[in-house]
């Protein structure tokens, strides 16, 4: 145990250099100015000036004899004097005090002098004792003076004390010693000290009146510097303790040796008062000594009980505390770490009894299963307790069940009265708490994982724009490491032309106006490729203070962009001549219609001459090459003028902004010209060429410019140049020009036609793959002219649109489709018939009652009915499309959404629009055999169909190589002249069978 000393009323400090004299606690326990703090004040300074009263007196008898001076020699009031011999062993007596006092016993060199000197004393004093009772005299002794023959109780007084102050630190850590020689020392003292010293008669012989007082007295206070020298232990410890015991030992000890005292005085005052008078007064003094003892005693006992009133009340409010405690707490004893108190909550923490755990070894809370590491971490704390006094840490221990317990515990040492030093220790039960941080981890580590293992690129990125950390996918995507990646801006790899709407969204993002959003952008790679990305961010949350951040996930999505491209361009282009399309081609227009205001537009319509002819003189191939050839050439001449199209078949187009009308004939004149001139493929020993016919129409933007508009009078002109002999260019005349006015020639054919009855049914076979099914048709209109020919539906269907007729011819198709239906027999089989549905009547709010109505009125099956919407028309009218679709399918019709592929770019759409068949567009089917990219959007396509669980049906069949790779795309339907052609209503009345084509036989 460390020791301070202290000085009275100081705080103290360590010394880590000496065995120091007095406890700090005792200089902490006593008040100032109590008679405990005088008694701690003397115990510290009693060895020097006990031993330096000793030398004191040893070198004033000294100059006594040399000067003859009697006081000094210590011969006063008639009292003997002190003789040399008796003076040198008091002074080596008391050097050797001094040098063993505790101050001074830290210091090899001061022990060892004192050894030597007290040395010195126990041989002087043992060779006079010697000499004194041995028969032959080792030395004589002086008649009188100095060196007189000394006086044997003084030196035998002095031989106790010499021996004590030798063996002061003998016998280990219990000074046995000590312990021993003390009250020896002591008890001979008093004995010498009553019986010569004070002249005291003990009944053991006669005084002697040539034993000094004063000898004595300094023998007294010798001895009190020896009995201080080692105040914290031995009796002079107990003297010094707090307690009841050492109290009264410090009141009543000085009581008692003042007796001597006034017994002496009592004797030496008998001769100047008489007898009786000094008889008197030594009673009364008795008596009031007597009074001194009873009411000091009686008071340090009520002070005590006050004090032990007091701690009880202060032991029982720490007991209450300790109850209420949340914590549990613990006592052990450090020596045998035994268990010497617990409160309930540490009782029930660990599932024991009330006093249970009293008595049993720390240990049985202990895991059995401590791995290495912890041993390792118990260690470390062990000595970190020892160092320090005190210690915090966490760990798991065990309950009396054998659960898991972990725990917060801070362990502090501190000093038992009866159980010396313990360990006091608190526990907090963070077993649940412990749990959740394990449950937190692995959802940490689970995060960590999905970060690192995800497939795609996840990133976080700061309120800054800089990545904090990213994952190796999204190292693969940009090129970089995570290294060269955290701590710069995304916008360093965002392609030039993303970047200001992606800064847009970040700071919307950050700002809290948006918690999410998604982008396709591209990002720079480290090697300077251009990569496309998916991505989606979303806003986490601020955690502890901290700003939010972005998590970013990143698909690289280039392959599939590349994919969309091609497929874009496929439908946008004609996969022929290399050229637009016909739906971008009218969205080119009408973009160019809806330009600045004032500004012409001229639209040229070419149409081959005869490419008919060819293809059924030289086949499609021959066909297909002078196709090719017209567009270079039209490519060549327009040279970037204009926009280039072939919208199908043997039509081409050509849109001219900023061109009037005589410009735009000058420059067709000379399409017209190149064609003619360029256009040409060799066959066989002849060649093939071709001339062209051309049509103008020119529009002002800005003044309603309509796209239909403009196409049929392109068209118009162009069919005005045909039947003035082809090879020729006609400008759309609004002036009235009689070619022109065929439209309105048509307008009228068409009216009468309705009224009439000139219109006919044809049905066209559609052929199920799988072989089963009801038999199905396509019904398909054509219109009988005046001189009874039959007009094909292209001549009079856009002047019945352009004209607002085509809602009529549509109501007429679906009364007679139905009709028909109604009577039609075929000895218990199923019938299908699909109509047709122009732009027109989808969006017509009337049309489901009217069907409603003629299907009540003829009684016919609706399931029977398929409606088809061209795939154009329905994303023109997405809210009427997808309106008619659900009142059909109310009805119990079908819907087939018809040239499916041809408006690809709004596929995404289709979802809202509830159809059971999908139509592949011809021009898909046309050479798939033959073309790879035919058959890579007609396979994308099916599957996109069954993944929506819709029914395909391909058009335009034309062959049976075409067929079967159908069959193998997993094609429901087909129908094309292969299969069938289309023949009239009436005959397939009298025979369904009929017109079925070769894959039917």
């Amino acid at each position: 145990m460390s020791r301070i000393t202290l000085g009275p009323g100081a705080k103290g400090t360590p010394d880590a250099t000496a065995d120091l004299p007095i406890p700090a606690d005792a200089w902490d326990e006593a008040n100032a100015g109590s008679f405990r703090r005088l008694w701690l004040g003397s115990a510290s300074h009693a060895p020097v000036l006990g031993g330096g009263l000793a030398l004191l007196c040893a070198v004033s008898v000294g100059l006594g004899w040399a000067t003859g001076s009697e006081p000094l020699q210590g011969a006063y009031f008639e009292l003997p004097p002190i003789t040399g011999w008796t003076a040198i062993l008091i002074g080596l007596l008391g050097a050797a005090i001094v040098l063993s006092r505790s101050g001074a016993n830290g210091r090899a060199r001061h022990r060892r002098a004192a050894k030597l000197v007290v040395l010195a004393a126990i041989a002087g004093a043992t060779v006079l004792l010697v000499n004194e009772v041995s028969d032959r005299l080792l030395f004589d002794w002086a008649a009188d003076g100095a060196w007189q023959q000394p006086i044997s109780g003084p030196v035998v007084m002095i031989l106790l004390l010499s021996v004590g102050v030798l063996m002061i630190d003998a016998g280990g850590p219990r000074y046995r010693w000590n312990d021993f020689l003390n009250p020896l020392i002591a008890g001979a003292l008093m004995v010498g000290l009553l019986a010569f010293g004070y002249q005291v008669d003990l009944g053991i012989g006669r005084m002697d009146p040539a034993f000094s007082l004063t000898i004595m007295l300094v023998t007294v206070a010798a001895y009190l510097g020896y009995f201080f020298l080692r105040p914290d232990r031995g009796i002079a410890g107990f003297m010094l303790a707090t307690g009841p015991g050492p109290a009264m030992a410090r009141f009543l000890v000085p009581t008692v040796m003042l007796l001597p005292v006034l017994i002496s005085t009592s004797s030496l005052c008998e001769p100047l008062v008489g007898d009786r008078l000094a008889e008197g007064l030594g009673d009364i003094v008795m008596l009031g000594l007597l009074l001194l003892v009873v009411t000091g005693t009686s008071r340090r006992l009520q002070r005590f009980y006050r004090a032990w009133q007091i701690a009880e009340a202060g032991r029982a409010e720490r007991a209450a505390v300790l109850s209420s405690m949340s914590d549990g707490v613990a006592m052990l004893r450090d020596e045998d770490q035994e268990i010497i108190l617990t409160n309930p909550q540490f009782d029930l923490m660990y599932g024991y009894g009330p006093g249970e755990l009293i008595g049993r070894h720390v240990s049985c809370l202990y895991p059995a299963d401590l791995d290495p590491e912890e041993k390792a971490e118990w260690v470390r704390l062990e000595r970190e307790l020892k160092r320090t006094g005190q210690v915090a840490f966490e760990g798991r221990s065990v309950g009396r069940d054998g659960a898991t317990i972990w725990a917060r515990s801070k362990v502090s040492v501190a000093d038992h009265p009866e159980h010396g030093p313990v360990r006091i220790i608190v526990v907090g039960d963070i077993t649940a708490e412990h749990r959740a941080k394990e449950a937190g981890a692995r959802a940490l580590d689970r995060f960590r994982q999905v970060f690192e293992q995800s497939p795609i690129g996840i990133c976080l990125v700061r309120p800054d724009g800089t990545f904090e950390r990213v994952n190796s996918a999204y190292e693969r995507i940009t090129g970089y490491t995570a290294g060269e990646l955290e701590g710069i801006p995304f916008t360093e790899i965002t392609h030039a032309d993303d970047l200001e709407e992606d800064r847009r969204l970040v700071r919307s993002l950050f700002k809290g106006e948006i918690d999410r959003y998604s982008l396709e952008k591209r990002n720079i790679r480290k090697d300077g490729d251009v990569v496309w990305v998916d991505l989606t961010v979303a806003r986490l949350s601020e955690v502890a203070g901290d700003d939010p951040r972005a998590l970013y996930m990143v698909e690289d999505i280039t392959e599939r962009h590349q994919f969309h491209q091609r497929l874009q361009h496929m439908v946008d282009h004609d996969a022929l001549s290399g050229l637009f399309g016909r739906r971008r081609f009218r969205e080119e227009l009408a973009s160019a219609l809806a330009g600045p205001a004032d500004s012409q537009v001229a639209l040229l319509s070419l149409d081959l001459d005869n490419l008919k002819f060819v293809n059924d003189s030289f086949g499609h191939t021959v066909g297909d090459q002078l196709i090719v050839r017209a567009a270079e050439v039209l490519r060549a001449h327009v040279n970037g003028a204009g926009i280039l199209a072939r919208p199908g078949g043997d039509e081409f187009a050509v849109l001219l902004p900023g061109l009037d009308g005589e410009a735009a004939r000058l420059l067709a004149e000379g399409l017209a010209e190149a064609i003619s001139a360029e256009v040409r493929v060799g066959v066989a020993d002849r060649t093939v060429r071709l001339t062209v016919s051309i049509g103008i129409a020119t529009a002002q933007t800005g003044e309603d410019a309509s796209t239909e508009q403009i196409l049929m009078e392109a068209d118009t002109a162009m069919y005005d140049a045909k039947a003035s002999g082809r090879n020729c260019v006609r400008l759309y005349d609004r002036t009235g020009d009689p070619g022109m006015a065929k439209s309105i020639d048509w307008h009228s054919r068409i009216g009468r036609a309705l009224e009439s009855g000139g219109f006919r049914l044809y049905a066209q076979p559609i052929v199920s793959l799988e072989g089963s099914g009801p038999a199905f048709f396509e019904l398909l209109i054509r219109m009988r002219d005046d001189d009874e020919s039959i007009v094909q539906p292209g001549t009079f269907l856009p002047i019945a649109e352009r004209h607002d007729l085509i809602q009529d011819i549509d109501q007429w198709v679906i009364s007679s489709a139905i009709k028909s239906l109604a009577g039609f027999d075929l000895g218990g089989d199923d019938l299908k018939f699909s109509v047709n549905l122009s732009g027109r009547s989808v969006g017509d709010p009337r049309l489901p009652d009217f069907i409603a109505t003629e299907l009540d009125r003829y009684r016919v099956d609706p399931g029977s009915l398929v409606f088809e919407i061209t795939e154009t028309g329905a994303i023109s009218d997405m809210t009427g499309a997808r309106k008619l679709a659900e009142e059909l399918g109310q009805l119990g019709c079908s819907m087939a959404l018809d040239d499916f592929g041809t408006g690809f770019a709004s596929f995404y759409n289709l979802k809202h629009i509830d159809c059971d068949y999908l139509k592949i567009d011809g021009e898909f089917v046309h050479d798939l055999a033959t073309e790879r990219d035919n058959r890579l959007l007609v396979r994308s396509l099916v599957y996109a169909a069954r993944a929506m669980g819709k029914l395909t049906v391909a058009e335009g069949v034309e062959d049976g190589d075409s067929l079967e790779l159908l069959r193998q795309f997993g094609v429901d339907f087909a129908q094309g002249y292969y299969l069938g052609t289309p023949k009239p209503l009436a005959m397939i009345v009298l025979d369904p069978r009929l017109g079925v084509g070769p894959a039917e036989v």
